[in-house]
């Protein structure tokens, strides 16, 4: 991950600092409490809209229609 964050243009000792310490470490439980109250089982997942949580490996055009609030299955 460090490489990651330096090809991503972070300076290489604050994300040594960053993977060796826990500075986000609440965060990271709330969101993974907020993840449980919505119904969040697995990864990768999608809550749109306060509504359950679907897979997050969808097509491209279904999570288009998902994102932009149309039906997620065209109706005809």
């Amino acid at each position: 991950m460090e490489r990651w964050g330096v090809e991503a243009g972070l300076d290489v000792a604050d994300v040594r600092t960053l993977l060796a310490g826990d500075a986000y470490a609440d965060r990271v439980r709330a969101d993974e409490r907020r993840a449980v109250e919505c119904g969040v089982t697995g990864v990768p997942s999608l809550v749109i809209d306060g509504r359950p949580p679907i897979s997050g490996v969808q097509a491209p055009e279904r999570l288009r229609r998902l994102l932009s609030g149309r039906p997620a299955v065209p109706v005809e």
